[in-house]
């Protein structure tokens, strides 16, 4: 009897241990994705250098190295240009002292030419290049040899592309030793064709920048001055002897110019004449001849009658 009532006792007990436990179970499962707490997203790193792409690194350097040639470059690139028109006097003498000071301070004429306007009257043209600090003084010059008609002068702020060209140039200039290296260890045929091509585009790049970097250089160190010269304008209403000016000269110049021409054609009117004799002398021969035998016909008709 007391071992018959002992077993649902420890059936019992094993049940409840078993309820017990699931009830342990299933408050310590693992939440569900939807029930688990979302965490905050972290947010992306910084790219490092090292994880910079080529062309960003390339942009960074090139920004470098402009930024290092702009500290070299320590003052402005300008370039300084001038017109001036000028009525004068003589214009050969005001373009003789013009000449005269530009060699001076240092320039040079570049270009000149002469119109003639009639009556001994000439109008001169001329370019002028002088020193860019001399600029000043020798416009100041040149106007006040005459009286001036017109002026203007302006300027070019060319400091951005010299500074832009000399970046280019060294980068290219970069490239080619690159590129010559890379030429120097290549093996196939192909590779060297190739690598020949590229170093032929980046020469041609190169020498076009030297080109045009040399320009700007020679316009900035060198300003120009563009310089009309005229006769001044006569007074309708004056009377000017400008036919006697300098009357003694030009009537030698004159009597010059008429001598030669006398001789000249005394000279060729006897060469015409002495190219023409070998002919001159077949025709009176034959003339001659002719006339021989014409007056021998006569006298025979004359005969038989």
């Amino acid at each position: 009897m007391d071992r018959k009532r002992g077993i649902p006792h420890r059936l019992s007990l094993v049940l409840l241990s078993l309820m017990l436990i699931f009830i342990v179970s299933g408050c310590a499962a693992p939440q569900t994705a939807d029930e688990a707490p979302r965490e905050a997203p972290e947010e992306p790193a910084a790219p490092t250098t090292d994880e910079a792409s080529a062309e960003e690194r390339g942009l960074v350097a090139d920004t470098k190295h402009v930024v290092a040639i702009a500290s070299e470059v320590d003052d402005k690139k300008i370039i300084q240009n001038a017109t001036i028109s000028l009525e004068v006097r003589s214009p050969e003498e005001t373009a003789a002292e013009l000449q005269e000071e530009a060699a001076n301070v240092g320039g040079y004429i570049s270009n000149i030419s002469e119109t003639q306007l009639g009556d001994d009257r000439t109008r001169i043209q001329m370019t002028v290049r002088v020193p860019s600090e001399a600029f000043s003084d020798y416009r100041a010059r040149a106007v006040a040899l005459g009286t001036v008609t017109d002026s203007r002068v302006w300027t070019e702020d060319v400091t951005e592309e010299y500074i832009d060209l000399r970046a280019r140039l060294d980068n290219l200039s970069s490239e080619e030793e690159s590129l010559r290296r890379i030429l120097n260890e290549a093996e196939t045929i192909e590779d060297i064709m190739t690598v020949r091509r590229e170093l032929t585009e980046v020469r041609g790049n190169i020498e076009s920048l030297q080109g045009r970097l040399r320009y700007l250089q020679d316009r900035i160190s060198y300003s120009t001055l563009n310089i009309n010269i005229r006769p001044e304008t006569l007074p309708g209403g004056a009377i000017h002897a400008t036919g006697l000016d300098n009357l003694a000269p030009r009537l030698a110049q004159a009597f010059i110019r008429g001598s030669n021409w006398l001789l000249n054609a005394v000279g060729y009117g006897l060469i015409t004449f002495t190219t023409a004799l070998p002919t001159l002398l077949a025709a009176g021969a034959v003339l001659a001849i002719l006339s021989f035998a014409v007056l021998r016909i006569r006298r025979r008709h004359q005969t038989m009658k």
